[in-house]
């Protein structure tokens, strides 16, 4: 089973190597260990990936808010009649 997990920019590629332990019991109060794992994590290359522009963002937004008053309208003045 493969998991994909987001890492930041400012880790160095390496295999990271820690365990984990499941915790539970017969009730809510109880906290006895169930299971415990190891696990591994190779981290061979770090990409960024580029935001979008803000400025982009807005006008794309504007764009499709112009469209939707200019739909809107139009479906008035069809009405009106």
């Amino acid at each position: 089973m493969a998991c994909v997990f987001e890492i930041g920019a400012d880790v160095v590629p390496a295999t990271y190597v820690g365990s984990f332990a499941i915790l539970g019991g017969a009730d809510a109060d109880a906290f006895g260990t169930l299971a415990t794992a190891q696990f591994s994590v190779e981290v061979s290359s770090v990409q960024t990936v580029a935001e979008p522009n803000a400025a982009l963002l807005f006008a794309t937004a504007l764009v499709v808010g112009l469209i939707q008053l200019g739909w809107r309208t139009a479906i008035e003045r069809q009405s009106v009649f």
